[in-house]
């Protein structure tokens, strides 16, 4: 049987220099976690949030896969406009709760939501992509990753 690969990366995309907090990757290899490092462990900057290049050079060396071998990627958060749809609602209940409208914030995920494609390294353009809301990668990880036989994650909606 094949063995398969999936990699998760962390980091906004590889085709422009915009930043994530805590940029780093992850693989699996049947499921199982075999290598994991966050991109701040090579650049030696806290929090680095840069693509996270360095990281997965680290993990082609250490594991010794090549890029053919992986087989599906996934990537952090939901399509651009589910993003802004639940920005607009966030500040549209500030507003009416404290008359504070933050057109700043407002303007700026406008834009970002314009530049938001996330595109990978060349070399795994083939892969099957997926995005993976934020929060609910967490509580997968704390839930499959936990040495019970059960166990519960809840995850609670802020806005």
């Amino acid at each position: 049987m094949k063995d398969t690969f999936i990699l998760g990366l962390h980091g906004f995309s590889a085709h422009i220099n915009r930043s994530m907090h805590n940029a780093g990757v992850a693989l699996l290899k049947n499921g199982e976690v075999v290598f994991a490092a966050d991109e701040e462990r090579f650049t030696r900057i806290k929090n680095d949030g840069a693509f996270p290049f360095k990281a997965l050079d680290a993990m082609y060396k250490q594991t010794g896969i090549c890029p053919r071998e992986i087989a599906y990627v996934a990537m952090p958060d939901r399509e651009p406009l589910w993003q802004l749809k639940k920005v607009i609602k966030y500040i549209l209940n500030t507003y009416f709760e404290t008359g504070i409208f933050a057109s700043n914030y407002l303007r700026e995920s406008l834009k970002r939501t314009l530049q938001i494609k996330r595109i990978v390294p060349e070399n795994l353009s083939y892969c099957k992509l997926f995005f993976v809301e934020h929060h609910l990668a967490h509580a997968a990880s704390a839930y499959y990753s936990a040495p019970w036989d059960e166990a519960t994650i809840i995850r609670l909606r802020t806005f």
